[in-house]
């Protein structure tokens, strides 16, 4: 069994030995390879060990790009790039619709709570810049001041049915998203009734 391992593990090292070098050609493309281009000054990878490519596919030449509003300001303006392969390129688009939904409370939920703390949670498809912020509105009021984040909790609400709605705002202050008003019922224990036996 001894043997039989160690002719295996011989046979797998001297199938995928092979020397590999790297070099750069006129294009300023990286290339690696078991033989290098003999015009260029290729760099033997020390060991580097590699089984035999696949045969070469030939890819199609891709074709030039039409350049793009943002992809033009990028290249007049240095140090700027906006990825639009990555992103698209934003300033084509639209502005962006925001759908926006409670997710807690649900829709007339009974809530219970003493100290009248409200969890509230919920989701924005697309998620927003980062230049955007939320405002919750608690009975049609602004509650608190504007957040980032998706979940923030309402304190001290008194006792009794309510609203909250969420809107999410760009940094002009604008409203450019909001939820659908989602009532929910807080039940508070009455300070009167503690004392009771």
């Amino acid at each position: 069994m001894k043997t039989l391992f160690l002719l295996l593990a011989f046979l797998f090292s001297v199938s995928v030995s092979a020397e590999v070098y790297k070099w750069v050609d006129e294009g300023g493309k990286v290339h690696y390879g078991d033989s290098p281009d003999a015009s260029s000054n290729a760099t033997r990878l020390p060991g580097f060990e590699a089984s035999s490519p696949p045969p070469p596919v030939e890819a199609p030449s891709p074709k030039e790009p039409e350049p793009t509003p943002a992809a033009e300001a990028a290249e007049t303006t240095p140090g700027v790039y906006s990825f639009p392969e990555l992103f698209g390129d934003r300033s084509a688009q639209g502005p962006a619709n925001y759908d926006i939904r409670i997710t807690t409370p649900a829709q007339d939920a009974t809530v219970r709570d003493n100290q009248g703390i409200i969890p509230v949670a919920f989701t924005t498809t697309p998620m927003p810049d980062e230049d955007f912020s939320y405002q919750m509105y608690l009975d049609g009021e602004p509650w608190f001041q504007p957040f980032f984040s998706q979940q923030v909790y309402l304190s001290n609400v008194n006792r009794g049915s309510h609203t909250i709605q969420v809107r999410l705002m760009n940094s002009e202050g604008s409203v450019v998203g909001e939820s659908g008003s989602v009532t929910f019922h807080l039940h508070r224990a009455s300070a009167l009734n503690r004392n009771r036996n």
